[in-house]
């Protein structure tokens, strides 16, 4: 997903504020949260921005599909234990009391997909846990055509991301137009995100075919809203 930008994805991210949104998910845990462990597992964790943070109060592991969001997550966090697998599939040896699953990562899955997430989240959570899963923007807030643009500077290069958003059927197609400049050379690279406009009704029917009591935080972190679902 992330092959072409993993190596800058930090710089083209640098205004988003983990601190304040890892602040929010530690108060959305402690009215939620009936467990005594502090166990966390960050799903889709990418470069490892939230759990910077969240290794402060939890015993954190981190786990996404990306190897090149793994491998810059590994070396800025050693201490933390990032695991390169899929939400559906992967099976870990232990149970958490926290799963995560943040900046709309669960988007990229289609219907069945999601399905096996909401049932493999359920079988790593400890009963009285919670999963936060922050969704991808409902059909309704979609906007088609909307063009965006990004610039960035690390390590002697500027960057400018171009993206643009189109809809086949049930999927938004976000497409990404990186321009590179060093000193050397100026580059252009390009990926296309393809991700499920999943309704809310959706979201909850699968956790709840899981075995989840649902719970919607409207405003979420960023105003996509926030599926708060807990385990008996």
């Amino acid at each position: 997903m992330f092959k072409r930008s993993a190596a800058f994805y930090d710089a083209i991210y640098a205004g988003k504020d983990y601190a304040a949104e890892s602040a929010q998910i530690l108060e959305w845990v402690r009215v939620h949260k009936t467990t005594s462990g502090n166990r966390l597992l960050d799903v889709a964790c990418g470069t490892g921005k939230h759990a910077e943070y969240l290794c402060k109060t939890f015993e954190v592991t981190g786990l996404d599909l990306d190897a090149g969001l793994i491998e810059v997550a590994r070396n800025r966090l050693p201490q933390i234990n990032f695991v390169h697998g899929d939400m559906c599939t992967t099976e870990l040896p232990q149970k958490f009391d926290v799963i995560t699953c943040l900046f709309s990562a669960i988007g990229y899955l289609d219907h069945t997909q999601l399905q096996q997430a909401a049932a493999n989240f359920y079988r790593h959570l400890q009963p009285g846990g919670v999963v936060l899963i922050e969704p991808w923007l409902q059909p309704h807030m979609i906007r088609p055509g909307n063009v965006g643009i990004d610039q960035a500077e690390f390590e002697g290069t500027k960057l400018v991301r171009m993206s643009r958003l189109q809809i086949e059927g049930n999927v938004s197609i976000c497409q990404f137009r990186y321009l590179i400049g060093t000193a050397e050379e100026i580059r252009q690279e390009s990926e296309d995100h393809r991700l499920t406009l999943f309704s809310r009704a959706e979201y909850q029917k699968a956790l709840e075919d899981a075995g989840f009591q649902v719970h919607w935080d409207d405003k979420g972190l960023t105003g996509r809203g926030m599926l708060i679902a807990t385990k008996k």
